[in-house]
């Protein structure tokens, strides 16, 4: 498996930067590969063109001004809408307004300059983050000239948004004051004395200013969210930003971020199957479409995201309610039923699903927000078993919760789909009713609590007493 790190080696950009892996305040990781912030790429040799295309990069969004734009053209700005390759947005946070320009002449240091050009450009600040928010699938880099100070501000914003501390926020900025140094070394060789080189090439950038204007916006608007607001994001745009930085999965669950070999080549084809066909009547209002924080983004797609980490080759949502789907930004590759057994709760739900799964399908209800992939991830190693013959050994596996078989968060297999239809011809409605029917591998509390110590993962949030509680939960 590939390891991580913040600090990528793009020759020849000297202040590269991952902002995945940092913690919030909330128990969530910043995503890997979702948005860099560096210097200028137009000196960029081709090798290291190659790693940036490689890195997942797919747009671009240069800070600068044009003239500097002209001065130094990006690599990739002429490239169109070639899907391969990044699309590039000039977006200056910058007009340089005489008057505006004159207050950044006038400032002490760096973070006065900083609070002036929030206050004063809030229009281009608010054009920025709504790229940010809207950007094609795939990696975003943010840069300016020497990514310091107008791409520090604007990664400030983002992080901010997500809920990384300040210190951690601070401590970022300040690691680009190390990474540009032997290039400012190189300047001042080049024009003789520092006295002679262009002082806003100098990367002076301690924690302290930054620190310095996250004070300013928690004082004046109550947090870096607030100003974002006040300067014109909609919440949907401000989700769909913490939607793109933000790991699906609290960093506090022992998520299974890719799925072993041994799943891979056990399991031939793994569904993932979301019931939400239910009418929520206890909640008041669609359990699907509940704001999960920290990043806000309805529980249906929370979950759905959850339950990637394992690889499926297919996503089955069974929804009763067409316009769930308009209000969900899932993409196209979901594929959405209607119960095939109407009023027959969730074991229509399974019925429906099972028959368009080639092998094993993962089920589970939509109002499960602490739900944990890596009790998933053990099932399918469960799954996988086989007995002296080399034939499968199970056709479900379902864990057991205070005695009682958790069907609507377990795993079966095709072969239960004539147990399930069997019993629904009888009349039958109980999720469980099937299960004496087929081989079933249960699985204990003592198992469970192995990956799940408190077992959180089947907390159903079927009112607002219990939607309550699991809030509780996530920010404890």
């Amino acid at each position: 498996m590939t390891t991580l790190t913040r600090t990528l080696t793009w020759p020849a950009c000297y202040n590269v930067r991952d902002l995945g892996g940092l913690p919030t305040r909330d128990g969530y990781t910043t995503a890997w590969c979702a948005i860099v912030r560096s210097d200028i790429p137009a000196r960029l040799t081709r090798g290291g063109q190659t790693a940036l295309l490689d890195y997942g990069i797919r747009t671009i969004i240069d800070l600068r001004e044009p003239d500097q734009v002209n001065a130094e053209p990006s690599i990739f700005m002429a490239q169109g809408d070639n899907p391969a390759l990044p699309l590039y947005r000039n977006l200056p946070m910058e007009t340089r307004e005489p008057a505006v320009s004159a207050l950044i002449g006038a400032a002490k240091d760096r973070a006065a300059v900083y609070q002036i050009v929030l206050e004063h450009y809030p229009g281009l600040i608010a054009e920025i983050i709504r790229a940010i928010a809207t950007a094609r699938e795939g990696g975003i880099l943010i840069h300016c000239h020497a990514g310091k100070d107008r791409t520090g501000i604007v990664v400030a914003l983002l992080l901010g948004l997500v809920g990384v501390p300040h210190d951690v926020i601070a401590a970022d900025y300040a690691e680009s004051q190390v990474c540009l140094w032997p290039l400012w070394e190189e300047i001042v060789a080049k024009v003789g004395s520092e006295d002679k080189a262009d002082f806003w090439l100098k990367p002076t950038a301690t924690a302290a200013m930054m620190d310095s204007l996250l004070v300013h916006l928690d004082h004046r608007y109550g947090g870096v969210a607030a100003y974002l607001r006040a300067i014109g994001l909609t919440e949907a745009e401000l989700c769909q930003v913490r939607g793109r930085l933000l790991e699906p999965t609290p960093a506090a669950l022992p998520i299974a971020r890719t799925r072993s070999d041994h799943i891979q080549s056990r399991l031939r084809h793994l569904t993932v199957v979301v019931n939400a066909g239910g009418q929520s009547r206890r909640m008041g209002h669609p359990k699907a479409l509940l704001p999960l924080p920290p990043s806000h983004q309805p529980l249906l797609q929370v979950i759905v995201q959850r339950l990637q980490a394992l690889s499926p080759q297919q996503t089955v949502i069974i929804a009763n309610d067409p316009s769930l789907r308009d209000q969900l930004a899932l993409g196209d590759a979901i594929t959405w039923l209607t119960d095939a057994y109407p009023d027959t709760g969730p074991l229509g739900g399974l019925a429906t699903a099972l028959a368009i799964c080639p092998d094993w399908a993962i089920c589970v209800a939509c109002d499960l927000p602490l739900l944990n992939p890596a009790l998933f991830a053990y099932f399918c190693t469960l799954a996988a078993e086989v007995d002296g013959s080399g034939a499968a050994r199970w056709d479900a596996i379902v864990p057991v919760v205070d005695h009682y078989p958790e069907a609507l968060h377990s795993l079966y297999q095709r072969r239960c789909l004539p147990a399930i239809a069997a019993r629904l011809a009888a009349g039958e409605r109980r999720a469980t009713c099937f299960l004496p029917d087929v081989r079933v591998r249960y699985v204990n509390e003592e198992e469970l609590r192995q990956l799940d110590r408190d077992l959180h993962s089947f907390l159903n949030a079927n009112t607002p007493a219990e939607w309550a509680q699991a809030l509780t939960l996530l920010t404890t």
